[in-house]
């Protein structure tokens, strides 16, 4: 092994045989004689050369093309985002068209609906409604439903838990019905009234005000529905997640109420009003 104290000094070609190493003592270098075609002297260890530079090379990203070409890419106003940034919906490819697909808020709260079928209900004591079953013909469906009379007012009643989303406001109202053989005057009057009822409330309380509809049938055995009542007002000051209490009824004594053979009910539906999303 060859070796040299003075500074800077690097042995020459001819100073070495192939294979043999030399070190300089004041640098602490060390050398390799090799051929790979051609003699050459080389430093051994240390990087010798990276983008121009020697020694302990610190790279700079403009050092690297390729690097800086990517990066480039990715800018976004013209900077480089930082460790905890933001980004434009539209600097996001897909996020607009993800965040289009989910369900507006406006589309979730509003109006929803309850319908109340035959099966739900039960007849007053007093001036209550008859309930009936028939089948039909040709087909045999059977249908439930009950009757009220031509000429006496008479009702039925049901209780449903309304949802804890329920803003406690007025709800609408619509009677599905039939009717059976007539030859003329095919007009009826529905109505319903409600109360509320909470916790450790009496269950004989005041009713609030009635709301009254008219339709119109026609053909034996068809289905009539009528359209949504006024706007009902719940009695008793109802608050979401209350018991609420209806009372359908036949209004024989109006002048719309023309029908001269009972009337049979076979459900309802109740359009309430929500104000939140969820029931928790």
């Amino acid at each position: 092994m060859k070796r040299s104290a003075v500074a800077s000094k690097a042995p020459a070609i001819a100073d070495l045989e192939l294979g043999e190493l030399a070190v300089n003592t004041f640098d602490g270098k060390l050398y390799l004689k090799k051929n790979d075609g051609a003699d050459a002297v080389v430093e051994v260890g240390p990087v010798r050369a990276v983008a121009g530079r020697t020694g302990a090379v610190v790279l700079a990203i403009a050092d690297v093309a390729s690097l800086q070409t990517a990066l480039d890419g990715k800018q976004e106003a013209g900077s480089y985002a930082a460790a905890s940034h933001t980004h434009a919906i539209a600097s996001v490819t897909g996020l607009q068209a993800a965040l289009d697909s989910k369900a507006n808020l406006a589309d979730v709260l509003g109006k929803q609906t309850i319908s109340i079928p035959t099966g739900g209900m039960i007849a007053r004591t007093t001036s209550g409604g008859a309930y009936g079953k028939e089948e039909s013909a040709t087909n045999k469906v059977m249908v439930d439903y009950w009757a009220f009379d031509a000429t006496t007012s008479e009702a039925v009643q049901a209780r449903v838990r309304m949802p804890k989303g329920w803003n406690g406001g007025p709800i609408e109202v619509e009677f599905q019905w039939k009717h059976p053989s007539t030859t003329v005057n095919f007009g009826v009057q529905w109505g319903v009234r409600a109360r509320a009822l909470g916790d450790n409330e009496t269950v004989d309380g005041t009713w609030g005000s009635a709301v009254e509809i008219a339709d119109t049938g026609g053909i034996t055995g068809n289905l009539y529905k009528t359209a949504f009542t006024p706007s009902l007002v719940i009695g008793s000051t109802p608050a979401e997640g209350d018991l609420v209490i209806f009372e359908f009824y036949r209004a024989p004594a109006d002048g719309a109420d023309t029908l001269a053979v009972d009337a049979h009910l076979m459900g309802v539906t109740i359009i309430y009003t929500t104000n939140a999303a969820k029931d928790d």
